[in-house]
C-alpha cells in the first residue's frame, strides 16, 4: 500500500493506493486519519480496467468529489499507474480524464439542476449568487442543515466569478470545491472560478463539463495504516 498526502486547490486528501484490492476501513479509522492530517476526505485507489475512486468525507461518508478525482488523476500519473488519460470509476460513474501540462482536466457528463438544487457526479449543492458575500456566509450553515447539501456562494467579477462551498462532512467551508466550482460555473455560465485555494477552470465540451486545476503531492505517510 503507497500512502500519500495531496492537495487540490488546497482542498486536502489523504491519498490510499492497493495492488490488489481496497479494504473496507473502519468509519472511526477515516475519521481518525482526516483528523490528524487535517484533511478534507480521504481517497482509496486500485486500478482494474480503468481506476477505480472511492472517496469518504471526514465523517467517514462515502461521496464523490470533484478535486478528489483530480488528485486521483495526478496520483496516479505521477505513480507511473496510468498514462495521461484515462477513466476515473467513482459511485458507480466514470469519468474519463487527460493531463495536460501536469494539471488534469476531468470530463463530467452526470450534472443537472432539478428544482434550486444542482447535482454534479451525485454530489448536491444549492448555489446563491450574492453582492454582500460575508452576509450570505452566514447563513450558508442553516441551508446546508434544510436542504441536506453542500451550499456555494458566488460572487460575481469583471474577469469570472469568486465561490467559496460550505462542504457535508467537512461542516465548513473550503479552500475549494470542484463540483461546487462546477455548479458556480453552471449557474452564471462564467468559465473561470476563482476560490480561496486558487482558480479552477470549466469548460463545455461537447456532452462534458471539463474541470481542470492546480493539484501537488504534500508528502508521504510512512508508516502502515491497518484498517
Amino acid at each position: 500500500m503507497k500512502t500519500e498526502l495531496w492537495h487540490g486547490a488546497h482542498n486536502n486528501f489523504v491519498v490510499m493506493y492497493y495492488e490488489k484490492n481496497i479494504p473496507r476501513l473502519k468509519k472511526c479509522k477515516i475519521q481518525e486519519l482526516n483528523r490528524n492530517y487535517n484533511t478534507d476526505g480521504l481517497i482509496q485507489i486500485t486500478i482494474r480496467k480503468n481506476i477505480l475512486m472511492k472517496f469518504f468525507d471526514p465523517e467517514g461518508t462515502l461521496d464523490n468529489c470533484g478535486n478528489g478525482l483530480r488528485v486521483t488523476a495526478s496520483f496516479c500519473f505521477k505513480n507511473n499507474l496510468c498514462k495521461d488519460k484515462g477513466v476515473i470509476e467513482s459511485l458507480g460513474l466514470k469519468f474519463p480524464f487527460v493531463i495536460e501540462d501536469n494539471t488534469p482536466k476531468i470530463f463530467f457528463n452526470v450534472f443537472k439542476k432539478e428544482k434550486e438544487l444542482w447535482s454534479i457526479g451525485k454530489v448536491k449543492h444549492k448555489t446563491i449568487i450574492t453582492k454582500d458575500f460575508e452576509k450570505s456566509k452566514k447563513i450558508a450553515k442553516s441551508i446546508r442543515n434544510k436542504l441536506d447539501c453542500n451550499v456555494t456562494i458566488i460572487k460575481m467579477l469583471e474577469n469570472g466569478i469568486f465561490a467559496q462551498t460550505f462542504e457535508k462532512g467537512v461542516e465548513n467551508f473550503t479552500a475549494a470545491c470542484g463540483t461546487g466550482a462546477i455548479a458556480a460555473a453552471l449557474s452564471t455560465n462564467q468559465s473561470k472560478v476563482f476560490m480561496p485555494g486558487g482558480l479552477l477552470k470549466i469548460n463545455k465540451y461537447k456532452e462534458f463539463i471539463t474541470l481542470s486545476g492546480p493539484t501537488k503531492m504534500v508528502g508521504l505517510i510512512k508508516n502502515e495504516i491497518s484498517t
